[in-house]
């Protein structure tokens, strides 16, 4: 699970010299949390959205808590960090997050030239905010051409479920390009064409 480490924002700094020093300033709130000014490094922040999983562990007047970051603003030219908010997850109730999904392993299929094509690389999962897994691993290695990994084959823990979406394909195993061939008749047509 992602932690997040947050302290509370003074109001006696100005955001911009907060930002000049890495620091970004920010706002959690949830059902049992009222809004609350916050701010976290912005090398925590980068890293924590580069980890997988969308569920954030942070320490709320000594309260952990789930969340999950609501928004991100950044600056339109430079896509510096100004802002952030991060919504609380109940503990006790089913929550919907994205969820990362791993190919792990060589489809068998890329032997007689197939492609791996991962076109889902997340998919929406309900459960409870302590139960729901950073991120999903498929093994795709007995995938020949052809084949394709669909939503219903995921394996997903008991305690969690897949939420709302209209997703069936996660990956497949594309056949190889067919080259691209030319006759005599197609070399005149084309020097037809380029000429007029």
């Amino acid at each position: 699970m992602n932690s997040l480490k947050i302290g509370k924002r003074s109001d006696h700094m100005p955001l911009k010299s907060m930002r000049l020093k890495g620091v970004i300033p920010g706002i959690i709130y949830g059902q049992s949390i009222a809004n609350t000014p916050i701010t976290a490094l912005r090398r925590d922040l980068n890293r924590a959205t580069e980890r997988s999983g969308e569920v954030y562990i942070v320490k709320v007047e000594n309260k952990t808590v789930y969340t999950r970051i609501e928004r991100i603003q950044r600056d339109p030219v430079t896509r510096e960090m100004l802002h952030f908010s991060l919504v609380q997850l109940p503990t006790g109730q089913y929550s919907e997050v994205l969820v990362p999904i791993v190919l792990k392993g060589e489809p068998k299929g890329k032997k007689n030239g197939g492609v791996l094509v991962h076109i889902k690389e997340e998919v929406p999962i309900k459960g409870r905010p302590n139960s729901i897994p950073d991120q999903i691993e498929v093994d795709v290695s007995d995938l020949d051409v052809g084949d394709k990994v669909q939503i219903e084959s995921l394996q997903l823990p008991k305690t969690v479920e897949l939420g709302e979406g209209e997703i069936d394909i996660i990956a497949f195993c594309s056949p190889p390009a067919k080259p691209y061939e030319t006759t005599s008749e197609n070399n005149g047509n084309d020097l037809e064409t380029a000429a007029s």
